[in-house]
């Protein structure tokens, strides 16, 4: 009989970002299958039931990401309600922030609460350590909240994963552990977008130069991940022959002036559109602070496509020798930039041989094999 394994968030869900535009965890949960697991889908409301789950059963849990679960513990809360609801974009911030620092250690008391009982079930807690901290809760006290769990999820884990080697040394410090670990990579995004499709193709489609050289900024703009400064450096250094994409929800207040150089998608973009700018693209960039694990840089390493990333978590694995990486300085961005719009055809041609070689090390299949030698070992210890 094989063994079970509890997966969440649930990877079974079928919103569209779930199932069209992000399967990443039914696809993990298709490796796991593969690797001998059955494998069950938690939604928050099971997974705060510790009754529930220990009727379950299962051998282990997997938890991704902890926000859907904060969210449940908010709440609970009548204030959280409000905060976490569509009514919170019209109250002022002040109000907000006393709202969210009130509810915080009635939310911190039920997750204490939640992880002794689910420690105390002798199930094995296996956390998925995407991020370190919070970047969705914008109210301090719901990051604090988000935070602590996310910490107490760490301290009843038996392991952890995480996507490459390079985050390992990062979580150890950061919560100062020495816990047993897998990586289990990112597989190759194509199957998601789509096939990649030659470069002159895509740059017609987008109505572009195919002699250009383009660099792209992508994905959701968020306070620690947004095309600010990227537009201002692009903008001061590009050449006439240069163009910026930048495509995601939320980048066009990013993007203060209109400009010939710069062509901007702010939506949530369907697969074939992103499919078609990576395609176009002769470098990603990613200016993100604090930022572990990104499917933007893993997507861009899929369509063979070099990447501009701060050295920092997976992205310094994951896309080695195809990469040029933003210094810790005060012009780094800006000398980065500089240099992926003057690099030789040559030069950037090694940069596209290493991502091809980096996107065939890391098979969707080795997320199964990984979890299976991490509780091999955890059951010889």
């Amino acid at each position: 009989m094989p063994k079970t394994v509890a997966v969440f968030p649930n990877p079974y869900l079928k919103d569209q970002w779930s199932a069209v535009m992000h399967p990443l965890l039914s696809t993990w949960a298709g490796s796991l299958k593969e690797a001998g697991w059955y494998v069950i889908g938690l939604n928050a409301e099971d997974l705060f039931n510790t009754e529930l789950v220990n009727n379950i059963g299962p051998d282990a849990i997997i938890i991704h990401w902890t926000e859907t679960l904060t969210t449940f513990f908010i709440n609970q809360n009548p204030s959280g309600r409000i905060l976490t609801s569509i009514v919170s974009k019209i109250i002022p911030f002040a109000l907000r922030k006393k709202l969210a620092n009130g509810i915080t250690t009635s939310v911190k008391s039920m997750i204490d609460d939640w992880s002794n009982k689910l420690l105390i079930s002798n199930i094995k807690v296996i956390y998925q350590v995407h991020e370190l901290v919070s970047h969705s809760f914008t109210e301090p006290g719901l990051a604090e909240c988000d935070n602590y769990l996310k910490g107490k999820v760490f301290e009843i884990s038996s392991a952890f994963q995480t996507q490459e080697e390079s985050s390992v040394l990062l979580i150890r410090n950061f919560y100062q552990s020495d816990k047993p670990y897998a990586i289990t990579y990112l597989g190759d995004y194509t199957k998601f977008h789509g096939d990649i499709i030659p470069k002159s193709d895509a740059r017609e489609i987008l109505s572009l130069n195919k002699n250009t050289r383009i660099i792209s900024y992508i994905g959701t703009a968020r306070k620690n991940r947004n095309p600010s400064e990227v537009v201002q450096y692009f903008i001061k250094f590009a050449k006439d022959d240069a163009r910026l994409i930048v495509a995601g929800m939320g980048v066009g207040k990013y993007v203060p002036v209109k400009n010939d150089k710069i062509k901007v998608y702010d939506e949530l973009l369907p697969n074939e559109k992103l499919r078609t700018i990576f395609s176009a693209s002769d470098f990603v960039i990613n200016d993100a602070h604090e930022y572990m694990t990104s499917a933007v840089v893993r997507t861009a390493i899929s369509y063979n496509v070099p990447v501009i990333v701060r050295k920092y978590g997976a992205s310094i694995d994951m896309a080695k020798d195809a990469v040029i990486f933003i210094e810790d300085t005060h012009n780094g961005l800006g000398n980065a930039i500089i240099s992926a719009l003057n690099l030789s055809d040559e030069e950037i041609n090694k940069l596209v041989n290493s991502a091809k070689m980096r996107n065939e090390e890391r098979p969707w299949s080795q997320y199964g094999m990984g979890f299976n030698d991490l509780i091999t070992r955890l059951q010889s210890a």
